[in-house]
């Protein structure tokens, strides 16, 4: 407040203060700054006017006949401007899901380093069980149960983790509205049982596969 401005008008120089300041919502697409002169600092110069209209997409070759009268008039396309900032974002977005899918490979390569790290200790127990009179199904749906628990878990706080996210960028960046996004709850963690359970499953399928004196045989 109380700052001087000085506009460059053509050749002339008009010397302005600053006496109200408003704000402006610059998520809208429709021109929002701009400087409000009293009417006689600028009675001296020829006015500049600007307007926008809606034009149907199917009606876009009757552009350059209508304007052809109009020498002097500039006009924006906003639908091409549109459209090449939905061709950035399409291309954001097909980067970050590459990088999604590269997450997903690296961490179910080390889901499968861990099972094979832990593979004597697994052996060591299923030849326990196995002596102990525990039949192969149930043997089976109990390594099959654990690893889809795993997976629950896992699911479920990276629903978590995405919701606080969203929640960050939609207050803090954005300015919008917190919503609560039910369906990641129930999508995370069943993609995450399924893919671990899968990956689990596959990963001690020989080991499950042996017999008693197998695993008591490769125990010595």
């Amino acid at each position: 407040m109380g700052d001087k401005l000085t506009f460059n008008v053509g050749s002339e120089v008009v010397d302005t203060t600053v006496t109200s300041i408003r704000k402006v919502n610059w998520q809208t697409m429709q021109p929002n700054f701009f400087f409000v002169l009293q009417p006689e600092s600028m009675e001296g110069f020829s006015p500049t006017y600007i307007t926008s209209f809606n034009l149907d997409k199917s009606r876009k070759n009757e552009i350059a006949a209508m304007m052809a009268p109009f020498s002097t008039v500039t006009l924006f396309d906003v639908d091409a401007r549109i459209d090449q900032l939905r061709e950035i974002v399409e291309q954001v977005s097909m980067a970050v899901e590459f990088i999604l899918i590269l997450v997903l490979i690296a961490g179910s390569l080390v889901l499968i380093a861990q099972v094979q790290a832990s593979m004597d200790e697994r052996q060591q127990e299923l030849a326990i069980l196995r002596t102990l009179g525990a039949k192969g199904s149930l043997i089976r749906a109990s390594v099959v149960f654990e690893f889809i628990i795993i997976g629950v878990v896992a699911g479920l706080m990276a629903a978590v983790a995405n919701e606080l996210t969203l929640y960050l960028l939609q207050t803090q960046v954005f300015q919008m509205p917190a919503t609560l996004h039910l369906d990641y709850w129930l999508i995370a963690p069943g993609v995450g049982a399924l893919i671990v359970g899968i990956l689990g499953a596959i990963s001690c399928w020989r080991l499950l596969s042996l017999n008693t004196s197998h695993l008591l045989r490769n125990m010595v």
